[in-house]
């Protein structure tokens, strides 16, 4: 499978495992399907939802709040530093994908999902 980024082509390893559709890892990175929940009461996981982890987030969409959000959330639940995730696909669309650097594909979804509600309401 191959995805266009600006400046490069990246080729994306496939996973066998189902739990990982989510988290696409290629050779430096790994890419983060996620779809968003603006204006929620709390930061969270709630579940996987088809091909992305569904993320509620308390900022507002309005000026690109709920992206920096999003970003500091998922750094802050990786352990990485904020600057390490980037916002690569979706920057007005609750369907986002973000590129992280320096952590594997498990250990993402292991720390991503560890306090999952696994509820969508």
């Amino acid at each position: 499978m191959e995805d266009r980024v600006p400046g490069r082509l990246v080729r994306y390893v496939i996973r066998e495992t189902s739990e990982l559709r989510c988290i696409m890892p290629t050779a430096d990175e790994i890419h983060i399907r996620v779809r968003i929940q603006p204006k929620a009461s709390t930061n969270a996981v709630v579940e996987e939802q088809g091909d992305r982890l569904r993320i509620r987030l308390t900022a507002p969409p309005i000026e690109g709040k709920a992206n920096e959000a999003l970003r500091g959330y998922v750094a802050k639940q990786l352990g990485v530093a904020k600057s390490a995730v980037r916002l690569i696909r979706g920057e007005r669309s609750r369907d986002k994908t973000l590129s992280v650097r320096g952590v594997g594909a498990e250990v993402a979804w292991s720390k991503l999902t560890r306090d999952c509600t696994g509820r969508a309401s």
